[in-house]
């Protein structure tokens, strides 16, 4: 909720993780705020409008909220991705893992800043959403279980530190 992280692997290998105050929850606030309601508002107001279910003029909105919300954190972001990238450039794949509901506005966010000064050849990086069905290729587990994104990529790490020369 509170945060969002950025975390640079390289090899397989963890390297380095900032965080900046712009996650789920600063969205919502940001979004009841601008439209005068309570979070619990906004959080539904959001969900419909990621579905397509809200009216033309609540619409514009939450665009107009949200365009000035996504212009906040990719600031941050790239504040963020500055900070653990001193000597690298940006990767060819950024890896999105939280909250499913808010995971596809970073991600159309991401897509549509430029950040091709942090990459070689000013290219655009892919955006891929990190969900337990992508990870279960990688990890048994019974289907009687209940996936955890977290304990998912956690274990993949492992993997790699242990199994890997």
């Amino acid at each position: 909720g509170e945060l969002s992280e950025v975390s640079l692997t390289w090899g397989g290998i963890f390297w380095d993780n900032v965080s900046f105050p712009a996650g789920r929850n600063f969205v919502v606030r940001q979004l009841a705020k601008d439209l005068r309601t309570t979070p619990d508002e906004a959080v539904s107001m959001l969900r419909l409008h990621l579905g397509g279910g809200t009216t033309t003029v609540t619409q514009a909105a939450i665009k107009a909220s949200l365009a000035a919300v996504g212009e906040k954190w990719c600031q941050d972001f790239r504040q963020a991705v500055k900070t653990i990238l001193i000597g690298c450039f940006l990767p060819g794949t950024i890896y999105l893992a939280g909250d499913a509901g808010i995971l596809p506005l970073f991600r159309d966010w991401l897509k549509a800043e430029d950040f091709g000064d942090l990459s070689i050849g000013h290219r655009h990086f892919a955006v891929q959403i990190l969900t337990t069905d992508l990870l279960s290729q990688f990890c048994d587990q019974s289907a009687a279980v209940a996936h955890d994104l977290s304990l998912m990529v956690e274990t993949l790490f492992c993997d790699k530190l242990l199994y890997t020369r």
